[in-house]
């Protein structure tokens, strides 16, 4: 008999595999290895290698290592093995992984798991969708390990979400009990033929009245060898209907698949990076208030949360909290408090938190007019500018660099390219020493020549920006523009080993098609893409070029570059004779003279909506930005605080469904208008949106 296979990251495996758990612990006595040993000689002789295990499975993983030390089969096995699962709860702490994974592989008395929380291929277990796609966007997750047969359907529901977030990203799902631990094969008819010692009759969907009954009439399979035949049972469509009736209504009572005390680990869910609130504590010590009240007289401000939303019933110290409606918070703590909830909902990029405001550091050093020498450009006069969300004490002269950083706004994002931006920020760690507080993102790849995406040319890149911006590491490394003759799995594996090498955290690509990012993504993770992307600037969204889509698929962030429309959104500018001569931004079709008053109907449609809110145009651009989801990151650029204040308070704009669905339609309405009006001069759209060939 020749078993099919099935992916599990780029490994083929038998399409059914063969779950050890049983062989040594849970299912009633133990037999001796002897025995044990014929039962795995006669999986690998019928073709069944794809063998799982788990570190919690008795001496599982010992049996395993004893046998492949008898057999010398180590290599015919792919050999998936668990970990986490520990008498006092889940533990996934850093240092237990690695103590987990050295002790596994001594029990098993070989080099490499195959399919582990670590090493070959990465795996996860009963997770949430939700999780699933967090862990997916650090690194990609070849298979994940759930409860599923005709008994147990949870996997299915909707509002689980995991089956369709695992047929979005490609990963393998392996079905553990898909014989519903044995019920489904015919041999328990009632729960007294279950072993005493079986922790079966614990489940309560077993124990139920009448649970047996709805489940004996299922076909039965038994053994090793009657299971793997499994797989010439070719099902006719009425059949697997029938039996798919069958099952939901044995499921209709959905009854719990642990016991109670279980449940909590099942479809589980982790906390997201919190930051440390210590910093509220300046507000509350001048009234002697607790950390809750300030907090909820904040929510009292706001009314982003739905009354029946279920943070609003959580249970505390009710006197307490009745308390916080006589506080009348200054406009001044409300700022400071809206500062940290940014802070501890962040957005991610990869899985590090990053300010949702990013900072775009090219017109600080090219492109945009004149450039300032260093003094200038460190120091900018602020004179008594203040803004809603920053309630800084600022100095007449300020560091832009530092009133980004004191703003809360980590998230820098420069380029080789950028004249000497990079040898800006390297001058600016090195007299701050803040390296450590900034999300630092570069990026190579676009020369004189065109884009270079060869890898001799990939290591000469990095080393030269490490020397520049004199740091060890870059936290996000873009290809900035994408070389279409080099094919992109050859650029992204040359960067992966830089990965290995500690000089690069995530890697990013920047103006590529959706299917070049889904075979970078294929070789190496991709934390996130850099796009020109704003309400005058919807390409993104079009669905025959497919990438917000895929970014969505994948779990990729979406860090918009240009947010506002390189100015021409902030209502500075009147007419196309207000862009200064011989500047770049007069060549771009968009900002042509004829076209000048659509960007001037968008303006006013912001200027509008911000009267609602007392913002500025540029301000309501961002916030629209904002609410197209958590994964879009704006990086305005700009050279003054004045600006700098002003987009960041963009953050504290909430437009209403309304506003948003309005400015949607202005949008459109005017994007459609500009027609086949391109956003950079006609000799670069070639290496917009681009491809690279086959590899």
């Amino acid at each position: 008999m020749s078993l099919p296979t099935r992916k599990i990251g780029n490994d083929s495996v038998t399409a059914i595999g063969f779950g050890l758990m049983g062989m040594s612990a849970f299912y009633g006595p133990i037999d001796s290895d002897e025995e044990r040993f014929k039962v795995l000689n006669v999986a690998l002789e019928a073709g069944c290698t794809n063998w799982d295990s788990a570190n919690i499975y008795g001496d599982s993983e010992e049996l395993l290592g004893r046998w492949f030390k008898k057999s010398g089969k180590r290599n015919d096995i792919f050999l998936a093995t668990k970990f986490g699962f520990t008498p006092s709860g889940a533990n996934n702490t850093p240092e237990y992984i690695k103590s987990c994974c050295d002790e596994s592989l001594k029990k098993l008395g070989i080099e490499t798991i195959d399919l582990t929380g670590k090493i070959r291929n990465i795996g996860l277990s009963e997770v949430s969708g939700a999780t699933l796609r967090r862990a997916y966007a650090v690194h990609p997750i070849a298979a994940v390990q759930i409860e599923y047969s005709p008994f147990c359907l949870d996997m299915e529901q909707d509002r689980v979400g995991l089956l369709s977030a695992c047929n979005e990203l490609g990963v393998t799902i392996v079905a553990y009990s898909p014989l519903g631990r044995g019920l489904l094969t015919g041999k328990y008819l009632t729960a007294s033929r279950v072993s005493v010692q079986n922790t079966t009759p614990q489940r309560v969907k077993f124990a139920s009245p009448g649970s047996l009954r709805k489940v004996k009439t299922l076909s039965p399979f038994r053994y090793l060898k009657e299971n793997l035949h499994s797989v010439e049972v070719k099902l006719t469509p009425e059949e697997i209907t029938e039996i798919r009736k069958a099952a939901e209504k044995a499921d209709e009572l959905h009854i719990e698949r642990y016991p109670l005390q279980m449940m909590r680990e099942v479809f589980a869910d982790t906390i997201a990076t919190r930051k440390d609130l210590d910093k509220e504590g300046s507000i509350n010590s001048a009234s002697g208030l607790t950390n809750g009240l300030p907090m909820v007289s904040y929510q009292k401000s706001n009314d982003d949360i739905p009354n029946d939303d279920r943070r609003k019933n959580i249970p505390t110290d009710l006197t307490e909290n009745l308390v916080a409606l006589s506080i009348k918070l200054p406009p001044g703590d409300i700022s400071r408090i809206r500062k940290l909830v940014i802070a501890i909902n962040p957005t991610f990029i990869g899985q590090h938190d990053v300010s949702a405001i990013g900072f775009g550091l090219m017109g600080l050093s090219a492109y945009y007019g004149p450039i300032d020498n260093d003094e200038e450009r460190f120091k900018v006069c602020n004179g008594s500018m203040r803004h809603s969300l920053l309630t800084l004490s600022l100095t007449d002269h300020m560091k832009v660099l530092d009133a980004a950083l004191e703003a809360g706004c980590t998230n820098w994002d420069s380029s080789d390219i950028y004249g000497d931006s990079e040898e800006l920020l390297g001058k600016w760690f090195k007299r701050t020493g803040k390296r450590d507080q900034i999300f630092l993102a570069t990026k190579f790849g676009s020369t004189p020549e065109g884009p270079n995406g060869k890898p001799e040319y990939v290591r000469s890149a990095i080393e030269s920006s490490l020397k520049k911006l004199g740091v060890d590491t870059i936290d996000l490394y873009y290809i900035h523009r994408i070389d279409q003759t080099v094919p992109i799995e050859v650029t992204i594996r040359a960067l992966a080993e830089l990965v290995k090498e500690g000089k690069i955290r995530y890697l990013g690509l920047s103006e590529m098609s959706a299917a070049t990012l889904r075979r970078a993504h294929a070789v190496h993770p991709i934390s996130a893409i850099q796009i020109e992307y704003s309400p005058f600037f919807l390409d993104i969204e079009n669905e025959k070029v497919g990438l917000l889509e895929t970014c969505r698929e994948l779990g990729i962030a979406v860090v918009a570059y240009s947010p506002l429309g390189r100015g021409m959104l902030t209502g500075a500018y009147k007419s196309h004779d207000d862009i200064p001569d011989g500047e770049w931004r007069k060549t771009i079709p968009k900002f042509s003279r004829e076209n000048f008053p659509n960007i001037l109907k968008l303006v006013a449609g912001f200027q509008d909506v911000g009267k609602n809110h007392g913002a500025t145009a540029g301000q309501v651009a961002l916030a629209w930005l904002l609410a197209q989801g958590d994964d879009i990151i704006p990086i305005p650029g700009t050279k003054k605080i004045k600006y700098l204040k002003e987009n960041l308070g963009a953050a504290d704009v909430r437009l209403s469904p309304e506003e948003i669905a309005r400015i949607r339609n202005l949008a459109e309405t005017v994007n459609t208008a500009v027609g086949g009006l391109e956003r950079y001069p006609v000799g670069e759209m070639v290496h917009l949106l681009a491809d690279t060939p086959e590899l």
